[in-house]
């Protein structure tokens, strides 16, 4: 029981994700508040991790092709917040860490 409790604990410790924002460049976007033009939008994302958010080790998203799939053709000035949920909370408690979401809001000025 103490080693099953032992390699529980270090799963728990070393278990950890990343997610990494980055452009693909398909569309004109902008981190600089300076080139703002258009509406500001909100689009959410949600990115799903399982076992502690172990599997998989890190998750790549392309900002600007979350706009483009909204039919946006350029955005600027974008700004990324992790969103926490009463609903993010129950899903770890009770799976016990399986499944583990995480969830962005992402925010620009678009055309």
């Amino acid at each position: 029981m103490n080693r099953l409790s032992l390699f529980l604990s270090l799963v728990i410790l070393f278990g950890c994700s990343s997610i990494h924002f980055q452009s693909s460049h398909a569309i004109p976007s902008s981190f600089n508040y300076e080139n703002i033009k258009g509406k500001e939008v909100s689009l959410k994302v949600t990115e799903p991790f399982y076992m502690w958010g172990i599997v998989p080790k890190e998750r790549i998203v392309e900002v600007d092709k979350v706009f483009v799939k909204k039919g946006f053709s350029s955005v600027s000035d974008i700004k990324i917040k992790e969103i926490d949920t009463v609903k993010k909370g129950l899903w770890m408690f009770f799976t016990f860490g399986m499944y583990y979401p995480q969830s962005f809001e992402i925010s620009g000025y678009v055309n």
